[in-house]
């Protein structure tokens, strides 16, 4: 950033920074008076181009607080993201940025204010990875400062997070499966978590399944909804990318059993008169979608009973674990789990693939071949 100082009148000068052009291709300026002697209005146009080369200056009304643009932020985040998105970073600010630097004007926040908020959650207890949550909201709030021109740069990107050790995903021993799926046969779960076990679906996919996304001639589930609890409501909502929007091949004796289900369930429909508005296949005794929260409860509580500790996702990373430890390629992984990317499944499950080199055979009898 570049300052030029110029003398008006006796002792009074006016200093003037470039700030660079807005997004509209105007040249924008940090201009201000100051009345003194000559070394002092040197020494206050340094302070302001210091401040403006650590994006502590921009359009930004000098009242504006941090939690007040994080309100305006997220009113239009509504129309941009999904209620549960919006609901999910709301909580993070209202339980961790605000009370800490929420006061803070918007235009003064700096790397080391930022920085030292991490310090503090990490020292009452919090972890690495909530605390990663946080900056994960800042980053994105104060990047579309920056891009609207209320801040010249965005602090939050220079502000490092603590590292914490990676969790590696916890896949069932063939014992314990074997338990769990003796466990769950003629209980209401054993459909929708051997439907989990066999596609790899996570808990919201596997609760929005309609009928509809059952195609019985090609033997597919097609992936499109996505159940969620928001503000105590069971909502449906379209999956949130095209990589979760997907097909997923169906073996032939779990398209056996979810016809079996489908029969049964017409003969308790019309015993009952209970109809899902949604043609769902997974619902309550009362025809609505069944709580996210409830199904993982139950879950649990039938882990609990054969002494294995059950969640929901473990059966998809029990799905995970077998497609790799097959050597079925990342890549047809990745798409069957409905990650962004093969880099993305390597992260969560690489330490599940085998160490043998399934190359190296190939290569020796490609050589004995030929020599």
């Amino acid at each position: 950033m570049k300052g030029t100082l110029l003398e008006r009148s006796p002792r009074r000068w006016r200093l003037r920074v470039y700030l660079g052009v807005d997004s509209n291709g105007k040249q924008r300026f940090l201009t201000e008076t100051y009345r003194g002697g000559k070394r002092g209005a040197e020494r206050r146009l340094a302070a302001l181009v210091t401040q403006a080369t650590e994006g502590r200056v921009g359009a930004a009304d000098k009242r504006l607080t941090l939690s007040n643009y994080l309100d305006k932020w997220q009113a239009k985040r509504r129309i941009e993201v999904s209620e549960h998105s919006v609901l999910t970073q709301q909580r993070i600010i209202d339980k961790h940025i605000n009370p800490g630097i929420g006061h803070l004007k918007l235009s003064k926040i700096i790397v080391a204010d930022i920085e030292e908020l991490y310090a503090d959650m990490v020292t009452s207890g919090l972890s690495a990875s909530t605390v990663r949550g946080a900056h994960a909201v800042l980053r994105t709030a104060l990047r579309d400062a920056s891009r609207t021109g209320l801040l010249m740069r965005n602090p939050a990107a220079d502000a490092k997070t603590p590292k914490g050790r990676k969790k590696q995903v916890h896949v069932l021993s063939d014992i314990d499966l074997a338990d769990t799926l003796e466990a769950m046969k003629g209980h209401w779960l054993e459909l929708p978590l051997l439907l989990a076990l066999a596609t790899g679906l996570r808990r919201g996919e596997l609760l929005g399944l309609h009928w509809d996304d059952i195609d019985f001639n090609k033997g597919e589930i097609i992936v499109q909804h996505n159940l969620q609890d928001i503000n105590n409501q069971r909502v449906i909502l379209d999956v949130k990318t095209e990589s979760s929007r997907r097909r997923i091949s169906l073996p032939s004796s779990i398209l056996d059993r979810l016809h079996q289900w489908r029969r049964d369930q017409r003969k308790q429909q019309l015993a009952t008169g209970v109809r899902p508005a949604l043609d769902l296949i997974f619902y309550d005794r009362h025809g609505k979608p069944r709580s996210v929260k409830s199904f993982s409860h139950m879950v649990k509580k039938l882990g609990d009973s054969i002494g294995v500790r059950l969640t929901p996702h473990i059966f998809r990373h029990q799905h995970a674990s077998q497609l790799l430890r097959s050597s079925v390629p990342i890549k047809a992984v990745q798409m069957r789990l409905g990650h962004a990317s093969a880099q993305t499944t390597l992260d969560v499950y690489g330490h599940l693939i085998p160490d043998d080199d399934p190359a190296l055979a190939v290569v020796e009898s490609w050589m004995d071949g030929m020599l």
